[in-house]
């Protein structure tokens, strides 16, 4: 037979479990269910749940930032969250610019920005991978925004070569109609300025980012630089 101290013991831990029942279903039965577009300041403190594409992402000891945007879109959401949200390795190789996303969490104002704050009850998964496929330069020079701060891999055709400058700079076309045409700087290490590669097809995977001076949309060339001969 159970003494009273027991049975106080008892009581005690279901009494904990209901109550942190009802608190996980009342915050999950709040949640909203909206596109990034929709999100603004006046839903601070509110529960969100979203989806987007990761177009950066930074690793730090405990925590992880990103962003995500909606496709089309250029406004973008910075999602917050402890590194032990993504509990498995397969999630962190999944968690990539480019990866589609699915996160809940809470709306919560940090430095004047608003961000979501992926917690406890929160939610993190993968809805679509990230494709290692060529972007065409069409669809990437028409919607610059889109894909900024994101890797890409593109390829075309070299029109131009300038190695006046640290940092080599090559200018890509299209290799359907030479209509498009996209800036891109090639990192010391990736590139032999001896070759003559004008001419020639080439697959570059890097950066995109607008270059306030110039006012131009280019491609940083910092992973990999192809010239097929």
């Amino acid at each position: 037979m159970l003494d009273k101290q027991k049975i106080l013991t008892i009581a005690v831990i279901f009494s904990i479990i209901g109550i942190s029942t009802l608190y996980i279903f009342s915050a999950q039965s709040s949640t909203r269910k909206m596109d990034i577009s929709e999100i603004n300041e006046e839903l601070l403190g509110s529960r969100v749940r979203t989806e987007g594409v990761i177009s950066e992402i930074s690793w730090f000891g405990y925590m992880v930032l990103f962003e995500i945007k909606e496709k089309g879109e250029e406004e973008s959401l910075t999602i917050v969250c402890d590194r032990e949200i993504i509990d498995t390795d397969e999630k962190r190789r999944e968690m990539v610019t480019g990866a589609e996303v699915m996160v809940e969490g809470e709306l919560e104002e940090y430095e004047g920005e608003m961000n979501l704050r992926i917690d406890s009850i929160g939610e993190l998964s993968i809805v679509n991978k990230a494709v290692s496929s060529f972007t065409p330069l069409s669809e990437l020079l028409e919607n610059p925004e889109w894909y900024e701060g994101m890797k890409v891999k593109v390829r075309g055709e070299i029109l131009e070569v300038d190695n006046s400058t640290e940092s080599s700079s090559i200018i890509l076309t299209d290799l359907e109609s030479k209509r498009y045409k996209l800036q891109c700087e090639i990192v010391k290490d990736l590139y032999d300025d001896e070759k003559d590669i004008v001419g020639y097809p080439a697959v570059l995977e890097g950066y995109i980012r607008y270059e306030s001076e110039t006012g131009t949309w280019k491609l940083r060339c910092t992973d990999s630089f192809e010239v097929k001969s």
